[in-house]
């Protein structure tokens, strides 16, 4: 027993001291890969170096001398990439300061998997420098110092060097190895069904010329040849040379690391840009806005020059600048570690004074901002409300946010640390800033769609959208033009991130350039019948989970109403809860088992048996060609026996258990493997043990949870979609990867997350300068960073509105000083707005179309209805429609009213002349009740 005991605990040792494999990664693991996050956690020593002088007066010398900074922007940057490293899970950080301060800044970040060291203040910051490893990075922000350069890279480690001015910033590499084909998209196997010669066919490639693939054998192994793509024949064929031996069925692309050659150190780089000779690849500031000139920018940053006072930025702006740098350093760094994405080479410049060339003009003057609506704070949340915090003079700031702290989010929510987990993040996140930095701040948990009312819009003068969905997007959206509202909206996904700027009547609204809505998704019958990626296996594992162990179980009396409506399938899964129900005793488990054992022949057997009779091998289509091929896969019977049918009994006794509150005691696994081996397959359908008697209780409805690894729901979806693969010939996800596609998990770059919070931030402090708002988007995958004005609002032509309107004007249709608007009261409205002999040919709430004119016109009753009485029945049956055709969730309308929490409601109308001419209104929002008398 103590020896167990023993063995448990080095378990547990080993697991916590694996920072790859920790929960707390899990983001990361998605972004930077397998093989990328156990580089992070065996990671070189990292040296952040603040050389930026003493800062007595604010602003030092550098060593160099003539390069003025503002020192605290360069505390901003290194605390940013020190906060963007630790947070990653680096091994080692050494943090040198010649102010002699750490380097966590105000919020004292910390991760118990990093070990860091701050190193006493010297003179020079090189005397006290050592290296710890041949590898190690050295990052200085500040003065350059060619002692420190020359020795990492005498030992083959990497040097980065970061220089503020103003508004402007640099950075400068010094690293020996690059990634050729890092475009930021998961390299992905190619399924190769016919072979012939160096030709090789199957599904849609997506390889280009010289790109290098190997081969796959049967156990997936590479081979140890690369061969190069040398003609595209056709967007699902192509061919190598030289040419094979056609053993592989699946082929890989490669990503190939080159080492570079250097002529000088990071001064010579310098200087061969401020020349005009080059620098390598010199990655811009510039693209798609003109943010200043490389040559300038280093010139004046790290090299002397002047700079004209006239465009000096704020102290708020040269803060953002400085942790926009440090975010910037800090990928440039895990990229280093990782080997994933391509590094910057050589030089990276921006000015954030210099306006972008070309476009029309945004006409800005200062703003009022005195409080500020966060919605979000989750990752990009936490980085917003840190940084307003950080302000010189802060807005006051509302904080919503529904979920709680998991432990995936610690590796980049930096306000949230191990004892803050299972807390509402609004309410931590909120916390910890008013004790830190004494920031006005309120939270709240509420939700943004259905329980935000009107007085909170009202009373803000900013909103900031930390949001991470489509439809609270769009609501923000709608909510800020309501009530004249600028909307400041920031998005990642990964490696990439965007903000966006909305003016009230200057600038295009951000529901404005969305594309409207999701792509259509899947086809129902490929994840039922057809899957040909492993995403569709995931798809329909989650399905039938949710089929089972959410929706299966019913009363009587509901089943009963659904026969006919598409409940059978329910109606048998609640039989079986009857069959297989808790017993109260040691025989649970088999009868858990049992359950398990028919899911399976009715999920996995029965109905691949009857598709195969269907479709027989030779089987044709309507045209003649064979039914089986291309994308379409003939599946096998997966039978009784093997590893999949095993991992699916563990996953369905687990949540069984969950679904009857029965926890289940040691061993139990070691117990279902021997009933598993034991039962065998008798060709008959599979039998197990039923309860004695029928269940006393009603089930639990399981609630989907991705995060909880104790609860078996993503254990039985992973077993159930890797066994849909082995039906049908598909490579199965990982756990990992089985989890983001079933959890909708967005991939997650700590750098990214706190590029975008910051630059968002500034945008806020421009607004309170009056200086013209930029748009950006960035890419650190492929080291794109591009910034735009944003585009103007469009003042449309009007035969019924005098000088046209823009996207944020509104018709106004006011209630009746007693009682609701009825639907005849507002189309008599509209009527006495663009005459009698225009139709009112449609109108639409959101993506749902309410009235048509030619069907409901002539209605009576619908007439007489109330205005609000109507939208709502007509979401409801929108809804049931949705659920009928497989493309909704059942909810209720409180899942999608813009309208419930606000006494008006905004309408899209579509009007129609005598001569079909077709025309749309602005905005018209309708009162509900008379909201002030006259």
């Amino acid at each position: 027993m103590v020896l167990k005991f023993l063995f448990l605990l080095l378990l547990v040792t080993m697991s916590s001291s694996s920072p790859s494999g920790s929960e707390r990664y899990t983001r990361q693991a998605l972004t930077f890969g397998k093989q990328g996050s156990e580089a992070i956690a065996k990671s070189p020593t990292i040296h952040i170096i603040n050389n930026s002088g003493d800062g007595s007066d604010g602003s030092g010398d550098d060593d160099d001398g003539g390069n003025a900074c503002n020192y605290n922007s360069y505390n901003r940057a290194a605390d940013e990439c020190f906060k963007c490293l630790v947070l990653s899970g680096v091994r080692r950080i050494k943090c040198y300061n010649t102010k002699g301060s750490t380097m966590r800044g105000p919020f004292n970040v910390h991760n118990p998997d990093v070990d860091v060291v701050d190193v006493s203040p010297s003179s020079s910051s090189s005397a006290t420098f050592s290296l710890e490893s041949d590898s190690d990075i050295a990052v200085v922000f500040g003065s350059h110092s060619p002692s420190i350069e020359s020795l990492v890279r005498s030992r083959s480690g990497s040097y980065v060097h970061v220089g503020l001015k103003g508004g402007k910033g640099c950075l400068t590499t010094s690293v020996d190895c690059i990634t050729t084909d890092g475009d930021g998209v998961k390299v992905k196997d190619v399924h190769v069904e016919n072979v012939g010669g160096g030709v090789f066919r199957g599904d849609n490639h997506e390889l280009g010329l010289e790109d290098k693939i190997v081969f796959l054998g049967d156990d997936g192994e590479e081979g140890s040849q690369k061969f190069e793509v040398v003609k595209i024949l056709s967007r699902d064929s192509f061919e190598v040379s030289p040419e094979p031996p056609p053993t592989g069925l699946k082929v890989r692309r490669v990503k190939d690391l080159v080492r570079r050659n250097d002529e000088g150190g990071v001064e010579d780089v310098w200087r061969r840009v401020v020349e005009g000779r080059g620098g390598g690849d010199v990655v811009e500031g510039d693209v798609m806005g003109g943010m200043g000139e490389t040559e300038t920018i280093v010139r004046d940053v790290v090299m002397g020059g002047g700079e004209d006072e006239s465009t000096r930025s704020d102290e708020d702006v040269e803060a953002m600048v400085g942790m926009y740098m440090g975010a910037v350093a800090g990928g440039e760094v895990l990229k280093i570690i990782t080997g994933v994405f391509t590094t910057i080479e050589r030089v990276m410049a921006v000015d954030f004074n210099s306006p972008p060339r070309g476009g029309k003009k945004v006409k800005t003057q200062a703003k009022e901002i005195k409080k500020v609506f966060v919605v979000g704070a989750g990752a990009i949340g936490c980085e917003v409300l840190k940084s307003i915090s950080l302000l010189s003079s802060p807005p006051s700031v509302i904080v919503t946010d529904l979920d709680k702290i998991e432990r995936s989010n610690l590796s980049r929510q930096m306000l949230f640390g191990d004892a803050d987990i299972g807390g509402f993040k609004s309410e931590v996140a909120a916390k910890k800033v008013r004790e830190s930095t004494g920031l006005d701040v309120k939270a709240m948990t509420k939700n943004i769609i259905t329980d935000v009312g009107p007085e909170i819009w009202a009373d803000v003068d900013v909103v900031m959208s930390c949001l991470d969905n489509r439809e609270a997007r769009l609501h923000c959206a709608r909510m800020c033009a309501k009530h004249g509202k600028v909307m400041i909206d920031m998005g990642t996904l990964g490696a990439k991130g965007n903000t966006y700027v909305s003016l009230p009547g200057e600038t295009e609204r951000w529901d404005s350039s969305e594309d409207g809505g999701d792509d259509e998704g899947v086809p129902v019958c490929t994840v039922k019948q057809f899957p040909n990626e492993p995403e569709h296996c995931v798809m329909w594992g989650k399905e039938v989970f949710e089929e089972v162990f959410i929706r299966g179980w019913k009363e009587e009396e509901e089943m009963r109403g659904e026969e006919e409506g598409g409940g059978g399938e329910r109606k048998r899964i609640g039989e079986l809860y009857k069959k297989y129900g808790l017993g109260g005793g040691e025989e649970d488990l088999e009868v858990a088992f049992g359950f398990a054992r028919e899911l399976y022949e009715q999920y996995i057997v029965f109905p691949t048996a009857k598709l195969l009779e269907q479709y027989p091998e030779d089987h044709k289509d309507e045209d003649g060609f064979d039914f089986w091929g291309g994308k379409r896969r003939r599946p096998i019977v997966v039978g009784w026996g093997g590893e999949e049918g095993l991992g699916w009994c563990k996953g369905a006794v687990k949540c069984w258990g969950e679904v009857w509150g029965r926890v289940w005691e040691e061993g139990w696994e070691e117990r279902v493997e021997k009933m598993y081996k034991g039962a065998g397959w008798g060709g008959k359908g599979l039998v197990g043990k039923t309860c004695s008697s029928p269940p006393n209780q009603t089930p639990n409805k399981l609630v989907f949870e991705k995060d909880d690894p104790t609860n078996g729901h993503m254990a039985f979806i992973h077993c159930a979609s890797k066994t849909r693969c082995v039906s049908y010939g598909i490579k199965a996800l990982s756990p990992l990867e089985t989890r983001k596609v079933a959890g909708n998990i967005i991939p997650a770059m700590i750098a990214t997350t706190s590029l975008v919070g910051t630059l968002g931030v500034m945008e806020l402090a421009k607004l309170s300068l009056g200086m013209k708002p930029l748009n950006a988007f960035v890419n650190l995958a492929v080291n794109t960073y591009c910034y735009a004005r944003p585009t103007l609002c469009e003042r449309r032509k009007s035969r019924w509105i005098e000088g046209g309107y823009t996207e944020w004007d509104a018709v106004d249709i006011r209630a009746p000083k007693k009682g609701e608007i009825k639907v005849g009261g507002v189309i008599k409205k509209l009527k006495k707005l663009v005459g009698n002999d225009v139709e009112i040919g449609s109108i639409s709430v959101g993506d749902v179309v309410v009235y048509v004119g030619f069907l409901n016109g002539g209605d009576e009753e619908i007439m007489k209805t109330p205005f609000w009485e109507y939208v709502t029945e007509a979401y409801r049956e929108t809804i049931e429609e949705e659920l009928e055709e497989g493309k909704g969730d059942g909810g209720g309308v409180e899942d999608v009213p813009d309208f419930y929490m606000d006494n008006t409601m905004d309408l899209t109308v579509v009007c129609e002349g005598e001569e079909g001419e077709i025309d749309e209104l602005p905005v018209v929002r309708v009162e509900r009740k008379r909201i002030n008398e006259e």
